[in-house]
């Protein structure tokens, strides 16, 4: 066997730095790819949350109603998780059941079934939260009376 040419050897040298540099360049560009992806996703999970909480808190101001703040609150809440989890689970009925569906209409679907079910989980929630204060609350406050005695 005999050894390459010093320019044969030479120009391999220079194409393996030059891929090595532009290999460590681009799992740079990937990684602040990621690290972008992933604080504009925590924005828009926080820019979401911040939205429902105060939109929920001035339709309880606007109709002054702490209550009304609070079954608005659940039920945005409902759908907001129900949506993702409605098309979680739709990806996977089409993976368990082997279902010919376009991912696209799995989306669909599932977000409208997510939806639907997320408002009746807010629903039932509200409904379970509205009996159990009305049972602790007059437990737990005072009576109140007028200057007679009575109560009022």
């Amino acid at each position: 066997m005999e050894l390459p040419e010093p320019l044969v050897l030479g120009v391999f040298m220079i194409m393996a730095i030059f891929v090595l540099f532009f290999g460590i360049f681009a799992l740079f560009l990937i990684g602040v790819g990621i690290a972008v992806g992933i604080a504009l996703l925590t924005l828009a999970g926080a820019l979401t949350f911040f939205g429902i909480i105060s939109a929920s808190t001035l339709f309880g101001i606007l109709t002054r109603s702490p209550s009304a703040g609070f079954r608005v609150l659940f039920l945005q809440l409902g759908a907001a998780a129900g949506i993702p989890l409605g098309i979680g689970a739709a990806f996977l009925w089409t993976y368990l059941f082997d279902e010919n569906l376009r991912p696209m209409d799995e989306v669909l679907l599932g977000a409208m079934v997510g939806l639907g079910g997320g408002l009746v989980a807010a629903l039932a929630f509200n409904y379970g939260w509205t009996r159990a204060l009305r049972v602790i609350l007059p437990l737990w406050a005072p009576q109140r009376t007028n200057h007679s005695g009575k109560r009022l």
